[in-house]
């Protein structure tokens, strides 16, 4: 038989492989909670992101139903446009004006022809009657002169 000593021995490296083991069993326990603490605690933030996700994505939708029923209206509006611009006749409507600016022009045109024509003959009568003056005022002048010598004032 093993004697006391040996067997002392023995009890103390059993008692501490024991303690190792009960460490070992502590830090395991430890871990176990660390992991369902994470664990919890991913899953709560996962349903945070899902339920933000969810409120985001339902948000975008909304918004792009808005600019889709927008962009709708616009396009409506734009073919309408589109229709009522494809009705104008813009060649006949153009010539229309040309033709309209051509005679205002040549009514211009005339009555400039007979600006110069009205300048022309007022330009000669004023000329007329200057050398009508002109003439009138020498002949006066002429009878006067000799009316003054008649009565003998040029003696």
């Amino acid at each position: 038989m093993p004697e006391t000593s040996e067997i002392n021995k023995s009890l103390g490296e059993l008692e501490q492989e024991l303690s190792k083991i009960k460490s070992a069993s502590e830090m395991i326990s430890d871990a176990k909670e660390t992991a369902q603490k994470t664990i919890s605690e991913t899953k709560e933030i996962m349903s945070d992101l899902i339920m933000n996700s969810k409120k985001a994505t339902a948000s975008a939708i909304k918004e792009s139903k808005k600019l889709n029923n927008a962009a709708t209206e616009l396009f409506i509006v734009v073919d309408d446009l589109l229709k009522k611009l494809d009705k104008v006749d813009f060649p006949t409507r153009l010539d229309k004006l040309d033709t309209t600016v051509s005679g205002i022009n040549s009514g211009i045109q005339n009555i400039l022809g007979r600006f110069d024509t009205v300048e022309r003959n007022i330009r000669d009568q004023v000329k007329l009657a200057f050398d009508y003056l002109v003439g009138y005022s020498i002949i006066s002048m002429a009878m006067f002169i000799i009316i003054l010598w008649k009565i003998g004032i040029f003696s």
